[in-house]
């Protein structure tokens, strides 16, 4: 800093106007000497702030400057979009670990099993049925799917807890399937040829969701814009995270109907609790009055459906509120 201190002062004491360095009285000046005198001193204030910036441009060293910036090292990280799982009953058994075998890669050692309080078992085929709801059969597999992927985003959540909410989601579609049961043929039948439109025969995704979609979103043409996860029901959401960039979801029942929906940016955030996707959807609803289904969905998770449990080892998983 004491390299800019003479500068400084040469700043400060310029002399002013009618008076010189040594502090006497001049003078009076001529009118041509007073227009001379701004322009005087503005040569000098520049020809000071040129010689700050030399010093400046002397004192950075430009070569280390860039080689520090070229080897920092970034405080973000990027993560990957979780790989859709395969479907209930199409995995491939020689891909799968060995039960109480963890997955490694090639050339690892596979990590010994940790034990954990309490575990909720996970007994029988993904397509065995473990309960009816209302009638509705709820098999161990879409159970699983839904589990699994909560617990994916939510790692400290307990197994038992990840297991839970997604019986309960599971429990309250079926609800609505009961009490519109009889649309649904017709319904699946809508959805699947809306699907076969913008699949097979090309037709843009959001022209067609503007036609035939029931959700308020049509008139943006079935865009909801970036959605995370815990704002959308199950299996929506699942859907929603699991589907590549693109491509159309298979057609999927939630408990406002029959859904296809196709992802327009893919999941992206700082880790998976924040991830966040955006996507268009199409509904084939089950009622068009919106605040009739949303009043049987809260009646549903209040504990309003007759529960036939088929498997004992899922009882553990059944919410509170259907334990009667």
């Amino acid at each position: 800093m004491s390299a800019f201190i003479p500068l400084v002062c040469t700043l400060v004491l310029l002399p002013g106007p009618g008076r010189n360095p040594a502090g006497k009285p001049q003078p009076p000046k001529t009118e041509k000497a007073k227009k001379a005198d701004p322009a005087r001193r503005l040569q000098a204030l520049q020809e000071s702030l040129e010689a700050l910036q030399g010093l400046l441009q002397n004192r950075i060293d430009v070569s280390a400057l860039r080689a520090a910036l070229k080897n920092r090292k970034p405080k973000y990280r990027v993560v990957e979009p979780k790989k859709p799982k395969p479907a209930p009953g199409q995995e491939n058994p020689t891909e799968r670990p060995k039960p109480g075998q963890a997955e490694s890669t090639p050339g690892e050692t596979p990590e010994k099993p940790k034990a954990a309080a309490a575990p909720t078992k996970k007994s029988g085929a993904p397509g065995d049925v473990v309960l009816q709801a209302d009638g509705t059969p709820i098999t161990r597999g879409e159970i699983d799917q839904i589990s699994d992927f909560i617990m994916s985003y939510s790692p400290d959540l307990p197994p038992e807890e990840c297991q839970k909410r997604a019986l309960e989601s599971l429990l309250v579609r079926a609800h609505l399937e009961s009490i519109y049961k009889d649309k649904l043929p017709a319904m699946k039948k809508k959805i699947e040829a809306i699907r076969k439109r913008i699949v097979e025969k090309g037709e843009i995704f959001a022209d067609v969701a503007r036609e035939a979609s029931d959700c308020p979103s049509k008139n943006q043409g079935g865009d909801l814009g970036e959605i995370g996860h815990g704002q959308m029901v199950q299996p929506f959401e699942y859907y929603a995270f699991n589907t590549p960039k693109g491509q159309v979801s298979p057609v999927f029942l939630s408990p406002f109907g029959y859904h296809i929906l196709k992802v327009i940016q893919e999941p992206r955030g700082m880790d998976p609790a924040s991830l966040k996707v955006r996507v268009r959807h199409i509904l084939v609803a089950f009622d068009k009055d919106v605040n009739k289904l949303r009043n049987l969905i809260r009646e549903a998770k209040a504990g309003k459906v007759k529960i036939k449990v088929l498997d004992p080892s899922i009882k553990q998983a059944i919410p509170s509120q259907y334990a009667h």
